[in-house]
């Protein structure tokens, strides 16, 4: 069995265990829910919580996978990539706005892991801005290379925390596992290109898609 099928097998069970677990607390609080006074009770589901939350994102890094570049049309990957978001920024004072070149039309990508790459950077840029802001998503072309932007009117991210962002687990989310970027920058390289951050001081945050030769005459 070659490395990718014991990956996807070993996550596989992994996950069935921890449903497993996770129901049968679910079960057992609603049968006495005087448990949730216990010590530790709200930390251990918490904890639970957490786990499902890293198997979620390990699921979504298929490290022995070999990506699939083909001819895709660059409109249909940002506009399926950010359709989740909008239906949930209605209302909120959330805007995402796409400006995607004229003259780019279609490109050589991977389609389902460029569009994980920019849905992680577009939830990313919506959680950061707490609820209100706007979502700027560009595509530009120098040459035939791609360059892809996200960014955000937030907070931006702090100079001591620039240089971790990218490393596995590290994160500033109470719930977040820190691997979200860390996949967003191995599908980017593994597409030849680069993946980097610009934080505006309190004025938000620019994420910066690289992709070499990615646009087709």
């Amino acid at each position: 069995m070659d490395n990718a099928k014991n990956y996807h097998m070993i996550l596989h069970e992994i996950k069935n265990s921890v449903a497993f677990v996770s129901s049968s607390l679910q079960l057992v609080q609603k049968k006495h829910p005087e448990i949730c006074s216990y010590d530790f009770w709200d930390e251990s589901v918490q904890e639970l919580s957490h786990l499902q939350q890293l198997l979620a994102d390990l699921s979504l890094n298929h490290p022995f996978d070999v990506l699939c570049p083909e001819p895709v049309n660059l409109s249909a990957v940002l506009s399926s990539a950010s359709a989740p978001f909008h239906s949930v920024s209605a209302g909120r004072g959330l805007q995402i706005i796409i400006c995607p070149a004229d003259d780019i039309d279609i490109i050589m990508a991977d389609p389902l892991r460029l569009k994980l790459v920019l849905s992680n950077l577009i939830k990313n840029a919506c959680e950061a801005m707490h609820g209100s802001g706007t979502v700027t998503i560009t595509a530009n072309r120098v040459d035939q290379d791609l360059i892809l932007t996200v960014a955000d009117n937030g907070p931006g991210i702090a100079k001591e925390n620039i240089k971790k962002i990218f490393e596995p687990f590290f994160t500033t989310k109470p719930n977040g596992t820190g691997l979200g970027l860390e996949i967003a920058l191995q599908i980017v390289e593994g597409h030849g290109g680069t993946l980097s951050v610009f934080s505006n001081g309190p004025d938000g945050c620019t994420f910066r898609i690289v992709l070499p030769a990615a646009i087709q005459k």
